[in-house]
C-alpha cells in the first residue's frame, strides 16, 4: 500500500513537472498537502478548460460545416397547435390527416391543400356565423386575440366558390388571418403559421459561438460564470415574463423550476431560453415580441429522457442560427433552425 502510494506521488509531481518549469519551482516551495491540493486545483481547471476548449471547436466546426451546405429558402407553412372539438366523435385518422398538410396560396384565389387545387375567395363574414361552435369563442378567439388579431366580431375567411372542391373546410370557409390558417377535419381543427421565404435568410460563415447548453448548466449554478456569458452579458433575467400558451396567457418568473437566460438580440427581438429543472432538464428557446413568449413559437431541446437514452444539447450562433445536437446511441442527428425577420423559428433543411 505505502510503494502505491509513494509511486502515484512520484508520478503526480512528474507530470507536474513537465507541464510547466515555473510551476515547479513554486511548489517546491510549499508543503507536501499544499502541494497535493495546488496540483489537484490545476489538473481540474487544466481539464475544464481542454473540455470546453473541445466543445466549442465541436460546434464551431458543426456551424463551418453546415452553413456552407446549400439551402433553399421557400414560403412555410407550419402547424403550430390543434385544438379537438368533435369529442368522441373525432375520426381516428383526424390528427394524422392534419398534421402535416402541404400548403400553397396563389395570391387570395388559388389554394392548394396537398396539391389538390381549391378556389377561394378572400373576404370577411359576422362571428355570428360561429356562434353555435363552442370552440370559437372558448378557444379561436382568445387564441388570435392574445396574438394581437382580433376576430370576436369580424372573421376573416377563404370563402370556396365550390363546394366539390371541399377539402378541410369550415362550413365552406377556411379562416385566414395572413399569417394563420385554420384547417378542420373529423372533430379536429389545425392552426398553420406562415412564414415567408423573403423573411428568411441563410447562416454566416463568420458567425461566432453565442451560448450552449453546457453553458447554462453552469451559469445556472453560478451566475455568468462561462466566458460566453461574460462576453455577451448572458445573464438570468429576474423580471416577469407574459408567456402565450394556445389560448392563455400565463406570468411566468425565474423561479419554481425555472430559470430564464437573457441573451443578446437578433433582429431587434430579444433571445429567452427557460431551463425548466422541476421535473426534467428541458431548455426551450423563445424570442421576445410584443412583449411576450409564445410557446407556439419556440425550440425546445430535451437535454435528458425519462424513457430513452436520448440526448440533446443546443448552441446558438450569433447569426441566429440554433444547432440542435441529438444522441441516440452512436447514431447523432443535427437539427439547423434559424429565427426570421419577423421573430418566428424555422427549420433549414
Amino acid at each position: 500500500m505505502k510503494k502505491g502510494i509513494i509511486l502515484l506521488w512520484v508520478s503526480t509531481l512528474f507530470l507536474v513537472g513537465c507541464s510547466d518549469g515555473n510551476t515547479k519551482k513554486e511548489l517546491s516551495k510549499t508543503k507536501p498537502n499544499t502541494t497535493r491540493n495546488t496540483i489537484s486545483q490545476q489538473l481540474k481547471a487544466d481539464t475544464m478548460m481542454q473540455k470546453k476548449y473541445d466543445e466549442t471547436t465541436i460546434w464551431e466546426s458543426i456551424h463551418a460545416k453546415y452553413a456552407a451546405k446549400k439551402y433553399k429558402l421557400a414560403d412555410e407553412w407550419t402547424m403550430i397547435d390543434f385544438y379537438n372539438y368533435g369529442g368522441d366523435t373525432e375520426e381516428a385518422n383526424a390528427r394524422e390527416a392534419l398534421w402535416d398538410v402541404k400548403i400553397k396560396l396563389v395570391g387570395d384565389s388559388i389554394l392548394y391543400l396537398n396539391n389538390k387545387k381549391v378556389k377561394v375567395r378572400r373576404t370577411k363574414v359576422d362571428a355570428s356565423e360561429y356562434k353555435d361552435k363552442s370552440y370559437f369563442k372558448s378557444y379561436l378567439a382568445p387564441f388570435f386575440g392574445i396574438r394581437g388579431i382580433n376576430i370576436s366580431k369580424s372573421v376573416p375567411v377563404l370563402q370556396l366558390l365550390s363546394s366539390e372542391e371541399d377539402i378541410y373546410s369550415n362550413g365552406l370557409k377556411y379562416i385566414y388571418t395572413g399569417k394563420y390558417l385554420v384547417l378542420d377535419y373529423g372533430g379536429v381543427g389545425v392552426i398553420y403559421k406562415f412564414i415567408s421565404k423573403n423573411s428568411k435568410s441563410l447562416p454566416s460563415p463568420t458567425a461566432k459561438l453565442e451560448y450552449t447548453s453546457d453553458d447554462m448548466f453552469k451559469d445556472v449554478e453560478k451566475e455568468k460564470s462561462t466566458k460566453n456569458a461574460q462576453q455577451y452579458n448572458i445573464h438570468e433575467y429576474k423580471g416577469k415574463l407574459k408567456m402565450l400558451s394556445s389560448d392563455r396567457i400565463e406570468p411566468m418568473v425565474s423561479e419554481g423550476g425555472f430559470y430564464f437566460a437573457k441573451l443578446p438580440p437578433y433582429k431587434n427581438f430579444p433571445i429567452f431560453i427557460c431551463y425548466n429543472y422541476h421535473e426534467a432538464d428541458i431548455f426551450t428557446i423563445y424570442t421576445l415580441r410584443n412583449n411576450a413568449l409564445d410557446n407556439q413559437n419556440s425550440v425546445e431541446i430535451s437535454a435528458t429522457d425519462s424513457y430513452s437514452d436520448v440526448t440533446e444539447s443546443f448552441a446558438i450562433f450569433t447569426d441566429g442560427t440554433i444547432y440542435v445536437k441529438t444522441n441516440n446511441g452512436k447514431k447523432s442527428k443535427i437539427t439547423v433552425n434559424r429565427i426570421s425577420k419577423e421573430g418566428d423559428f424555422y427549420e433549414l433543411k
